[in-house]
């Protein structure tokens, strides 16, 4: 009995370096490419067609898709700060627009809170021009907020919470919209209903 078929043989296609998600660092990588082969007794001899590729680690070993070559974790990083940042002023935003006029006391906080959060300055005029675009557009808290449920850490979160309600109660008590809004965004952002209950609680503490 003669046994024969097709299976697919790895072989390096080209080298070079990259930052290994595994290994934390930059290291060397072969880069395999998957080709398919018809064989006799396991033996391959007719080369087929190619089937695919992968990136393998040359320190440890693991493997990865292609796409892991793009990878640079300094990059991101810096592009999900800067998703954060325009995402904690939205929030604020999305408070000033909960209640309808944005006052002056609302934007000052909302200039203090950015600029502690962050270490950066933002002007009034900067406030007020995302007021107006935030204000004109169909923009919804919870689709703004989808890609930071599993991104941000519970601190981050907090963050975000906190920052919202002090814009609320920047011009005076809670109203009914603001509370609203509030436990959307701690919905949104996958706070367990227990959780942002006590966070309420302490932040309405003295």
């Amino acid at each position: 009995m003669i046994l024969f078929g097709t299976h697919a043989v790895p072989s390096t296609f080209s080298t070079g370096e990259f930052f290994c998600p595994h290994c934390e660092k930059r290291t060397s990588y072969e880069h395999k490419m998957l080709r398919k082969y018809f064989h006799v007794w396991y033996i391959p001899l007719i080369p087929l067609e190619f089937v695919g590729g992968y990136i393998e680690c040359k320190k440890c070993g693991n493997t990865f898709s292609l796409e892991v070559i793009s990878y640079n974790p300094k990059e991101e990083t810096e592009r999900f700060y800067a998703d954060f940042k325009r995402i904690l002023r939205r929030v604020m935003v999305y408070m000033i627009l909960a209640e309808g006029n944005a006052t002056n006391t609302e934007m000052q906080t909302i200039r203090s809170l950015y600029s502690g959060a962050t270490g950066e300055e933002i002007s009034k005029s900067d406030v007020e021009l995302e007021v107006k675009q935030m204000r004109t557009s169909r923009s919804d808290v919870e689709i703004d907020l989808l890609d930071f449920e599993r991104a941000l850490s519970p601190i981050g979160k907090e963050l975000l919470v906190k920052a919202a309600f002090h814009v609320a109660v920047a011009d005076g008590p809670l109203v009914e919209r603001e509370v609203a809004l509030l436990n959307t965004i701690g919905d949104a952002l996958g706070i367990p209903s227990n959780e942002m209950r006590n966070l309420l609680q302490r932040l309405f503490s003295p």
